[in-house]
């Protein structure tokens, strides 16, 4: 087995991020650690982030700091990784990814406790960086430029303190005296000793030097450097629990305390900062602080020289999810980014100046002792001084998920519960771009086209859209609103085949009996074909016109540019057969013609592609300078022609599509100057006939193909198309459409019906083109929001039967009930040991949310889904585990089993010495719902009593697989409770928490002790171990992948497949007495061997066997940072061959950003296995061509050979 890795959605977490000019002078830039991902966003004038460029580092990122260096116009980014390396890189805005400027190893790769990159930061005047770790080391950089203009750095000066744990560091802001560090520190010898110690870097003597320490809070998490060389007093802000300090850069200067305000209600002083963003302008700043409620609290300093007085503390605003990190932009704009939930984009409406009471309550402290007053308010529900623009989707963390056709669609979604408290949700996966509709509109019968016109080149919107119908057509002015009008120049009583803009002004209607030019305020000019023939069909582009007759011939046109004129240049006699070209052919097959769009600096199109629909070839036509047409190339097909479309990639690179009426689609790239065909790329879509048109989505020029589905083909770099899906309803046909309400949308019509769509982002097209190794929108989200963390998610459904669209979502919290939730989520007052716990069913099913009454919608419901019912338990109970089954003795109804614990405790904060133990032991139920129909409620059954919590339930053969504790029982139902049939006592060492099955094998999964394989007998009624693992593994999520195979994955980040031999399952199979088999007690007397292992780099919660739409099943698995992957099979060796060629050399040519060796970070844990790494095989679109050149012939093949066989594997998953 081999397998070929590829991450299909990057993480959506932020773990850091640093805000700059990264790409140019005087841009506002934000760089986002996401994961192993390195993003660049920027907002546009709209108040709308961009993607501007995201770069794959294939290591952890832990932490950013941005600076410049003196005089300099950009920003530079250090990045603290598990590399042990310190790295600097700079942004290539043209490129759209990060360029390495130095990397230098200072200690082992990864993340350890005394290896620095847990903390980085740079001195605010560009002069120096530290870059620290968690217990022990700190290097120092001195940084500098060369007589070149280049950065330089100094070897690393050591700032170590042996003995000591660090909490945070932050650079003090000193002017140009010698750079300070500010770190909290706490010695082993002294725990509860907590310091506040600076370390100076003198310039002069070059050295690192631990300056003062002073003692603080016990409670201090979080050091911020404040303003100084004129611009503020320097020194630091240390956040405690329920208070901050001013700390100056002088022993002498006195501590200013300030009680930090809290919600009203709070009786304990234990207010939180979680994180904090700086703004300054000339002659003023202020911080603000963010709470882990998600309060937002601004701090200001009054100050005279280097001399602090006062502090004021005023509540400002409540986020919906608590900010892990947050930036200021100098443009008034905040961003902030969640550890669990979307990331926010504001603009600033206030800052909390007003003295008006509802703005908040404000606090000063003086430095004569008197801490002041420690002030309440009441949390706002929604900001009142910051407007959201925008928002980043972030699916951080995903906790469970289930695959299926949720919406009736004839594909397969997934539905993710993700989220944590009320940041959580119940999201719907959907692959490609997401749609949105603008208008509808019934026709009075279906049309055969349908285009949108401008009256001028220059206007910036559509003027009309042309319908035509079998035997009229139909011209709809676009103004506020969409009419119909009949003085356009257009006739009304034929059939137009094209309606376009020619020129600057001249529009022209082709029709059977001929075509016509309309231009303002000039005569009307038409051309007629030869006496009894009509034209069949047209294509055109800005300044070219070719017809079809029925006879046969090709009649090509150009417009003169001086008279403005549609001049006959040349006529081609007996290019189409007969059947294509007559208006009698049977088949409804028509001829196909496209042009090529003029390239830059040509005044006219070089390529005219030609098809009569019948036979399976395409003929190429150049178009000479004289416009003579000439053959250039001709291709055979697998089929006859449907559609031709012809789109020009970068500048002047075109590429031919072919749909086929098979359902085939091609794409033919062209050389340039000969028209002869270098690169043939083939996609199967569906069984119906391809449809192209030409739309303009994003400012980009794409191609629809219409089949049973949407698929839009748009441009990437290198003169690369990519094939990507659309969520839209059906189309028959569609056209660009501008208008002032909907600048980037088009129209699409099916049957009768008339719609004008857009895409939720329209520039994601234009930025799909920025991520070369993973081009296109793979997954767009809808979402419902949940009050509680969704610990399971179950799709309601008997097995082997198509979805009904009915989930169950097990949510649950501890030390929450319903009272205390309020904004920024849940106060957590409750006592341990107290859940707010819910079982919830759900429907995705497009007719339920449409026919949903309000009475069964919360109102934090969104249209992705609708709740049914809902089961909330009692304070002391928690669900913990689900499964769905059908009953034998019961076949036509549907079960839902939830193990409830009651009295659970979990107390994983405190201390170990100090860990509050519970009054009286957990124990746990097994309760049995049965689903009603009309109306769809879970109704309680019975409720069966177990000695301990249930952690994994799974259906077997009409009976259910419980795991409680170390042991696995099998129930069957009862009238009054269940009855346990078999048990196996000890299956697991520790605790088991995962079940799967297939026939009569078991796959259980331990929490720290692997997987163990067991078989049913059902003749005697007793379970019996086959094969355990050989390393201990914490599992996570079991995948099982045929009869003798089993995926699984870990909290580490491994995934891995494990086999039993096929020797071994087929003498289980054959020998009905289980000799091979051992009772309960007993170790294992066969071992799993390892197929394949593979790190992804973050904790993997969920595995599934699913396909996608592409050719196979994938595994596919999604990571707590929010990313999804898929693990597909290779089939052939020889491509296994070239995909571990290429990865090799790509090792060596594209070394990882921060210097981490890709070999060793994919076995981060154990040695990577069979498996290819995509991500790192599509780094090859990234090179430049003479190094994809290169490379190629290497591996003994041609450029678009590799590309190709890239691209097929990519499509074969999705």
């Amino acid at each position: 087995m081999h397998l070929y890795h590829l991450t299909l959605q990057k993480p959506t977490g932020v773990i850091a991020l640093a805000y700059g000019s990264f790409s140019g002078p005087k841009v506002h830039e934000i760089a986002l650690a996401c994961g192993s991902s390195l993003e660049v966003v920027r907002p546009d004038e709209n108040g709308k982030l961009r993607l501007v460029g995201r770069s794959d580092c294939f290591g952890q990122l832990r932490s950013l700091a941005a600076f410049r260096l003196t005089g300099a116009k950009r920003d530079y980014l250090i990045i603290g990784s598990d590399s042990g390396n310190v790295t600097v890189v700079q942004f290539n805005g043209e490129l759209g990814r990060f360029d390495q400027v130095h990397c230098e190893n200072f200690g082992k790769s990864g993340v350890r406790r005394i290896v620095p990159g847990q903390y980085t930061v740079a001195d605010p005047r560009g002069r120096a960086c530290l870059l620290g770790a968690l217990e022990k080391q700190k290097f120092v950089y001195v940084l500098n430029r060369d007589s070149k203009e280049n950065l330089t750095i100094s070897s690393p000066l050591e700032a170590h303190k042996t003995g000591v744990v660090c909490y945070d560091v932050a650079a003090l802001d000193v002017g140009f005296e010698n750079p300070i560090f500010a770190a909290l520190e706490r010695p082993y010898e002294a725990p509860k000793k907590k310091l506040l110690v600076y370390y100076e870097l003198d310039l002069g003597l070059n050295h690192a030097m631990r300056k003062q320490a002073v003692q603080v809070e016990d409670s201090a998490t979080k050091v911020c450097s404040v303003p100084g060389g004129g611009d503020g007093p320097s020194g630091a802000l240390v956040c405690s629990l329920g208070k901050i300090c001013y700390h100056g850069i002088s022993k002498e200067h006195p501590v200013v305390e300030a009680m930090l305000p809290h919600r009203q209600g709070d009786a304990k002083n234990n207010t939180m900062i979680v994180s904090h963003a700086l703004h300054k302008q000339r002659g003023m700043f202020f911080f603000l602080l963010c709470t882990e409620r998600g309060d937002l609290l601004k701090v200001e300093l009054k100050w005279s020289e280097e001399t602090v007085s006062e502090v004021r503390i005023k509540y400002l605003d409540t986020l919906p999810y608590a900010a892990s990190a947050m930036c200021v932009l100098r443009t008034g704009f905040l961003f902030a980014a969640s550890e669990f939930g979307n990331h926010n984009f504001y603009q600033f409406q206030g800052v909390g100046d007003d003295n008006d009471p509802a703005g908040g309550l404000s606090i000063s402290t003086v430095a004569n002792g008197d801490t002041g007053k420690r002030l309440q308010f009441v949390p706002r529900g929604s900001p009142e001084n910051l407007l959201v623009m925008d928002t980043l989707k972030s699916l951080a963390p995903m906790l469970a998920w289930q695959t299926d056709d949720f919406c009736g669609e004839s594909e397969t979604q997934i539905a993710v519960a993700c989220g944590r408290g009320t940041a959580s949700s119940l999201n719907l996966l959907r692959r490609g771009f997401a749609v949105q509709e603008m208008a509808v509109s019934e026709l009075p019968a279906s049309p055969i086209a349908v285009f949108t016109i401008k009256e001028n080149r220059t206007d910036e919107y559509d003027q009309y859209i042309v319908v035509g119908f079998q035997n009229a057509t139909l011209v709809l002015r676009i103004g506020e609103t969409v009419e119909e009008v009949t003085e356009s120049g257009f006739l009304g009583d034929v059939a137009t085949i094209l309606a376009v803009l020619l020129g600057d002004d001249a529009i022209v209607q082709v029709h059977a009996n001929g075509i016509r030019l309309v231009r303002r305020n000039a005569a009307v000019m038409e051309w007629k074909p030869p006496a009894g023939t009509q034209i069949t069909a047209a294509t055109s582009n800005p300044i070219q016109i070719a017809v079809a007759l029925s006879s046969g011939d090709l009649v090509y046109f150009e417009l003169d540019s001086e008279s403005g004129n549609l001049d006959e240049v040349e006529k081609l006699d007996g290019v189409f057969s007969m059947g294509g070209g007559s208006e009698q052919s049977t088949d409804g097959a028509r001829p196909c013609l496209a042009f090529s769009r003029p390239a830059v600096g040509r005044s006219r199109g070089m390529f005219l592609a030609i098809s009569d629909g019948v036979s399976n070839t395409a003929r190429l036509l150049g178009i000479q300078s004289d416009g003579s047409l000439q053959n250039a190339a001709v291709q055979a097909l697998p089929g006859p022609v449907s559609s031709l479309a012809m789109l020009l990639v970068g500048s002047d690179q075109p590429v031919l599509l072919v749909g086929l009426q098979n359902g085939i689609l091609l794409r033919l790239k062209l050389d340039v100057m000969s028209g002869q065909i270098t690169d043939k790329r083939t996609r199967f879509l569906s069984p119906r006939p391809v449809r192209l048109h030409h739309v303009s989505v994003g400012g980009v020029e794409t191609c629809f193909a219409l089949s049973t589905s949407v698929w839009v083909l748009h441009p990437q770099s290198w003169g690369r198309t990519t094939l990507s899906p659309l969520c839209s309803f059906a189309v028959d046909m569609a056209t660009s459409f501008c208008s002032e309400q909907v600048p980037e949308g088009f129209v699409t019509v099916h049957k009768s019906a008339l719609r004008i769509l857009s895409l939720d982002d329209p520039e994601m097209i234009g930025q799909a083109a920025l991520d070369d190794a993973a081009p296109g929108a793979v997954f767009n989200t809808t979402q419902m929001l949940l009050p509680c963390t969704p610990r399971r998610l179950l799709n309601m459904k008997a097995p082997e039967s198509p979805s009904s669209g009915l989930v169950v979502s097990i949510e649950s919290d501890q030390r929450t009930s319903k009272l205390t939730v309020g904004p920024g989520g849940h106060t957590g007052s409750m006592p341990l040991g107290k859940w707010a716990s819910t079982i919830r069913l759900s429907s995705m099913y497009r007719n339920d949310i449409e026919n949903s009454s309000e009475d069964v919608q919360d109102e934090d419901e969104s249209p992705s889904a609708v709740t049914l019912d809902k089961i909330e338990l009692e304070e002391d109970e928690c669900a913990l585990a689900g499964c769905v089954v059908t009953f034998n003795d019961r076949p036509g109804e549907l079960f839902l089993c939830v193990s409830v614990a009651r009295h659970l405790l979990i107390d994983s904060t405190s201390p170990p010495d100090r860990r509050i133990k519970p009054e009286k032991p957990a124990t746990g139920e097994l309760r049995l719902y049965v689903l009603n129909h009309e109306p769809r409620k879970l109704n309680l059954v019975h409720v069966t009593s177990i000695e301990k919590p249930c952690v994994a339930l799974e259906t077997f053969h009409g009976r259910i697989l419980a795991g409680i504790g170390d042991s696995l029982r099998l129930y069957e139902l009862g009238k009054k409770r269940l009855l346990k049939k078999t048990e196996y006592k000890g299956a697991v060492p520790t605790l088991l928490n995962s079940i799967a099955s297939i026939g009569d094998r078991i796959f259980i999964g331990d929490v720290q002790e692997s997987v163990t394989l067991l078989q049913y007998k059902v003749s005697e009624n007793r379970l019996m171990v086959v094969a355990d693992d050989t390393v201990p593994r914490w599992m996570t999520s079991l995948c099982i992948l045929d009869y003798q195979t089993v995926a699984g994955a870990d909290k580490f980040g491994n995934v891995f497949v494990l086999r039993i031999p096929v020797e071994l399952s087929e003498s289980l199979d054959s020998d009905p007495t289980g000799g091979r088999l051992l009772e309960a007690g007993a170790s294992a007397p066969n071992k799993f061997f390892v197929e394949a292992c593979f790190h992804v780099g973050s904790i993997v919660n969920t595995l599934t066997k699913v396909s996608l739409g592409g050719n196979s099943d994938v595994i596919l698995y999604s990571t707590i940072g929010g990313a999804i992957g898929a693990l597909a099979p290779v089939a052939f060796r020889s491509d296994v061959e070239l995909l571990q060629q290429l990865e090799m050399s790509l090792r060596e040519s594209k070394a990882p950003l921060c210097g981490r060796d890709h070999l060793n970070y994919r076995s981060y844990y154990y040695p990577v296995r069979n498996v290819v790494d995509g991500d790192l095989v599509e780094q090859f679109a990234t090179l430049v061509p003479n190094k994809q050149k290169e490379l190629a012939e290497v591996l003994d093949r041609s450029v678009p050979e590799v590309f190709r066989k890239i691209e097929d594997i990519r499509e074969s998953i999705l």
